[in-house]
């Protein structure tokens, strides 16, 4: 977007910039930007606290109302408490929508951000530690080479120093012969020391200058428009929350004027500049690595005080005065800028960069799809992975899909991760869960925590850019994945039945919304590309709950009360699907031998007799009328779909009969022929 755009943009050449004025200061950029991403989890949680806070005034008005909603008294009294019952409502129905609004819009919106910008960090800080160490490595080896060099051509001077000694007292030919050899291949080494030395300068040199030039300079561009980036996301989010608050009804407003003003107040470039100016330490560019040549005579003196007769040792001072070097033209600190880099996180951001995670055994989160269906061998008539059923079975008992904000309103933390470990234990026996939202936290997570999303990356952008299309990707999406999709779509449909979306005020659209980053996962890491794609993912996932074909036992054998499944029944029955049925999903890739046990299903003997003059026009939601063809009487041996004189399938999605029309739900085809889960 263009404001995106605007933010991305680069700042003036006179500002200052982390690559020319913090050089010194990775250790620091790394700790602001670990206190960045600690900021933007605080504000998460204090979005979140406002959502439940306005969550329950709206619960509390609603009692109150219950409570105290009518009185005996008649004339003006009557009519005054019945205007102050009115303003009451219209408050409840005012918290509700702003903790509808303040969590799709604001505090979804910042969570995202935060694991985002976690991972974000951990890779710069990672890049950062990698190529200070190539640097180090490389000056180590040449401080090495340079130790090697000094200690062969002391070896080969000392070498000739014994060999002009023998001759000089008149050692036996053969002693000098040896002593010949012997200074021979010390000063053959000696030159080899040397010409290694000369090329690890070189090769130490373009590292060093790749460094200061390229790499270093890179990452602190990156550190820089990470906090930039995030300083200003967190704007954006706070202006969404006071927008929300300006568009509740005058009665609610209060002065967000002064509000708007204060976070209008916040400027991301003031902010950087000012911890710039706090921490400066100029770049500063260290000079080339020079040749240093071993300086003869060193042992000449040694020879004169005594050196070979095992007298006292030459001094260092002495040793100096005679080279005339004290020490290295430059040092390791002053080639990384004067700072160490034994950095506490070192080790650790090494290590999570080149080792991967090896889940243990038996767990069930973080796992690959198709590696739990290869587990599942022992349960030969579970198509869809086991710990998803078990979730959904859990949330079902506990009538999840009569539960106001389920999936939206968060669990208990400490009760989702004693169930999560308990799953990953692969110990199924959940009936002590009584909070319907643990369960239905657990299931997103395990979604959330699959290492690949549902609907593969590279569809992706597909995707988002055709939502109405959904039901057409499906095909394409591997094995697993399709049945799945189609099953975990199958079960929220459960949910948008019209009198459980009456109490849980969850219907596809607020489905959609949670759960589209679980089935869609954008590629990019760039925050402003998935803000993008947030709209074209709700759309089709929202497109596969309302155009998919119901199962053909639409409680998906779970257990579910007769009186709720009744329901789920009728409202199936009253539906007339217009969706053309899935083509095959590649059954040659699994072959599973029975269905999973669930409830019997829905036999045409369980439904209203139909004969010819009963079937008539039908509406869409959207109101186009469609004219369909009456169908013979249906009889128990043949379906609906077999049926030829059944009503035509036309594209559109779900169309309600007319009431008192009967109608027939027709029959879910299994993915592949297979007679599994209902697809």
């Amino acid at each position: 977007s263009p404001l995106v755009s605007a933010w991305m943009a680069n700042p003036d050449a006179d500002t200052l910039k982390f690559s020319e004025d913090l050089w010194d200061g990775f250790e620091i950029l790394c700790k602001r930007a670990e206190v960045g991403v600690a900021s933007c989890k605080e504000v998460a949680r204090f979005f979140r606290k406002v959502v439940l806070l306005e969550e329950e005034h709206s619960k509390a008005l609603s009692k109150l109302l219950q409570k105290f909603g009518t009185l005996e008294e008649r004339g003006t009294v009557g009519k005054s408490w019945e205007g102050l019952v009115g303003y009451v409502e219209a408050l409840a129905a005012i918290h509700t929508a702003l903790t509808t609004n303040i969590t799709a819009n604001v505090e979804s919106q910042v969570s995202l951000m935060v694991k985002d910008f976690e991972a974000r960090r951990r890779q710069l800080v990672g890049d950062g530690m990698r190529v200070r160490t190539e640097l180090k490595e490389a000056i180590d080896t040449l401080k090495k080479s340079q130790a090697r060099y000094e200690k062969l051509s002391r070896e080969a001077e000392t070498a000739k120093l014994e060999h002009n000694a023998a001759i000089e007292i008149d050692e036996p030919p053969s002693a000098i012969a040896k002593l010949d050899k012997k200074a021979y291949k010390a000063e053959m080494d000696a030159v080899t020391a040397h010409e290694e030395y000369k090329t690890c300068i070189v090769v130490t040199n373009e590292v060093q200058d790749s460094y200061t030039r390229d790499k270093f300079p890179k990452i602190l561009n990156e550190l820089e428009n990470f906090e930039l980036t995030r300083i200003r996301l967190l704007k954006a989010n706070m202006y969404n929350y006071v927008q929300i608050v300006q568009d509740t009804p005058p009665r609610l407003e209060f002065d967000v004027k002064s509000l708007e003003g204060v976070i209008d107040a916040i400027n991301p470039e003031q902010d950087i500049q000012t911890f710039i100016k706090d921490n400066r330490s100029p770049k500063v560019v260290p000079p080339s690595f020079q040749f240093e040549p071993y300086v003869s005579g060193k042992l000449e003196l040694g020879k004169r005080r005594g050196f070979f007769t095992k007298s006292k040792a030459i001094s260092k001072e002495e040793l100096a005065s005679i080279s005339g070097v004290h020490s290295p033209p430059v040092s390791l600190r002053s080639n990384l800028g004067g700072t160490s880099l034994n950095h506490p996180g070192a080790a650790r951001h090494a290590g999570g960069a080149s080792s991967a995670v090896t889940t243990p055994p038996g767990h069930n989160f973080g796992v690959p799809l198709d590696d739990l269906m290869a587990r599942q061998k022992d349960k030969p008539d579970m198509e869809v992975p086991y710990v998803m059923f078990i979730l959904a079975n859990s949330i079902v008992q506990l009538r999840g899909y009569t539960t106001e904000g389920i999936f939206r309103v968060p669990a208990v933390v400490g009760e989702v991760q004693n169930l999560k470990k308990q799953l990953d234990e692969r110990n199924y026996i959940i009936h002590h869960v009584n909070d319907v939202r643990t369960p239905a936290a657990v299931l997103k997570l395990w979604l959330r925590d699959m290492p690949a999303p549902l609907i593969p990356l590279d569809m992706y952008e597909e995707c988002i850019n055709h939502p109405d299309k959904a039901m057409q990707f499906l095909p394409r999406i591997p094995y697993h994945n399709a049945k799945t999709l189609i099953w975990l779509i199958n079960f929220l449909q459960l949910f948008i039945v019209p009198q459980f979306v009456d109490t849980s005020k969850m219907g596809a659209a607020n489905l959609a919304m949670i759960f589209a980053p679980a089935i869609l996962r954008c590629p990019s890491n760039d925050p402003a590309v998935m803000l993008n794609g947030v709209a074209g993912e709700k759309r089709f996932v929202e497109t596969l709950l309302n155009t998919l074909m119901p199962a053909s036992d639409p409680s998906l054998g779970l257990s579910m009360n007769s009186e709720d499944d009744q329901f789920v029944r009728e409202f199936v029955a009253g539906l007339a699907f217009t969706a053309s049925p899935l083509p095959s999903l590649a059954p040659a890739i699994l072959t599973v031998a029975a269905p999973i046990p669930k409830l019997p299903t829905l036999g045409s003997a369980a439904l209203p007799s139909c004969d010819p003059s009963s079937w008539t026009t039908v509406r869409s939601p959207r109101g186009m009328q469609v004219d369909v063809k009456a169908p013979a009487p249906a009889s128990s041996s043949t379906s609906p779909r077999d049926d030829p004189s059944a009503p035509p399938a036309a594209a559109g999605g779900w169309m309600r009969v007319r009431p008192g029309v009967p109608s027939h739900p027709p029959p879910q085809a299994p993915l592949g022929g297979s007679k599994t889960v209902p697809s």
